[in-house]
């Protein structure tokens, strides 16, 4: 499954050059992580955080960029979710251009689950895995 979200880019998002900065994109990147657990699991991730006292920090980044993003270009970000191992997720990012349909960047960011208060890792838990196991599971795409 594929979880899909418009973005427009913003003024204040690029540099000098007029094009976004590229730490921007982890930016966008997390964003869409957190809206697919608002928009999709039904989750806050904040209360993820600190009720269930579970995150998933980012251990690994892979990306790249391709097409520069400047001011005002309309574009759609995706995020699916590739592997899910005992204790890590590798989730798989990617920004097409909207007028084009050319990937501007793609990423894969493996992150690993941890206790909140030792940051000790731990395994995927009971309330999640089902859930992201039917996302990953699942074909087509779910605009938010």
């Amino acid at each position: 499954m594929k979880l899909v979200k418009k973005l427009r880019v913003r003024f204040g998002e690029i540099d000098e050059a007029g094009i976004v900065y590229y730490p921007r994109f982890f930016h966008y990147y997390h964003q869409l992580f957190e809206d697919f657990f608002y928009d999709y699991l039904q989750l806050a991730y904040h209360e993820v955080l600190n009720d269930k006292n579970y995150g998933l920090p980012c251990v690994e980044i892979q990306a790249s960029f391709k097409k520069p993003l400047s001011y005002g270009t309309s574009c759609s970000i995706s995020l699916e979710i590739e592997q899910i191992g005992r204790k890590s997720i590798i989730w798989k990012y990617e920004i097409v251009l909207d007028a084009t349909q050319d990937i501007a960047a793609e990423a894969r960011i493996t992150t690993v689950g941890v206790q909140m208060k030792t940051f000790q890792s731990t395994e995927v838990p009971d309330f999640l895995r089902p859930k992201l196991e039917a996302f990953q599971k699942a074909t087509g795409q779910i605009e938010i």
